[in-house]
């Protein structure tokens, strides 16, 4: 759960910078998205802010809880409110589901069509989880572990720093974190959101 307005402002800035390659919208962005609605940003902003507010006594916390299960309706995102660490990255709409009692780490990345279920996995940073792959028992996942398309995930990968595929899951090879595996771009986002947190957070 995020814990201060601080902490809240500081994970939205994050889901901004890993998906739009900045830490906030222009203006005219702004405007746009008050008239038209919806968008990934737009359910990443309402799911972090009911995180924060559900453990408040703001009415606030009614109207982010409405507004962030009526955007996953929209866009197919069952994603429980207080399982992902900063820097979420969705890249297109369609079905993506993560059950609440799931703990995963920062800079994941969630293709379509894709599982976590609800029974309490531990996963650690930079997940990748590729279209059409699920994680259906309760495992535990270590830092930087990418997992192949339509791939089932039954047993832990602890070790991490690793490519995982096939149904069910084995190990494929050693792999780097998929921000550097994927172009400069994503190191470079991932190096302005950990700049970010050392200047909010010392």
């Amino acid at each position: 759960m995020i814990s201060s307005k601080k902490e809240l402002k500081f994970y939205i800035m994050a889901d901004y910078m890993m998906n739009r390659g900045k830490f906030k919208p222009s203006k005219l962005e702004s405007l746009f998205k008050f008239f038209i609605g919806g968008g990934v940003m737009s359910y990443l902003v309402a799911m972090r802010k009911y995180s924060y507010y559900k453990g408040t006594r703001s009415i606030l916390k009614y109207y982010y809880r409405y507004r962030y299960y009526s955007l996953g309706k929209q866009l197919g995102f069952s994603i429980g409110a207080d399982v992902f660490g900063y820097g979420l990255v969705i890249p297109h709409y369609g079905t993506i589901i993560a059950g609440n009692s799931n703990r995963c780490g920062n800079y994941c990345v969630l293709q379509v069509d894709t599982v976590i279920s609800d029974n309490g996995k531990r996963i650690g940073d930079a997940l990748y989880l590729s279209v059409g792959a699920k994680m259906t028992s309760k495992v535990t996942i270590g830092d930087n572990v990418s997992i192949g398309a339509n791939s089932v995930v039954n047993k832990s990968f602890e070790g991490g720093n690793m490519m995982i595929a096939g149904a069910p899951a084995k190990y494929i090879k050693a792999e780097k974190p998929w921000y550097e595996r994927d172009g400069k771009e994503f190191v470079e986002k991932v190096n302005a959101v950990e700049k970010l947190k050392r200047e909010f957070f010392k």
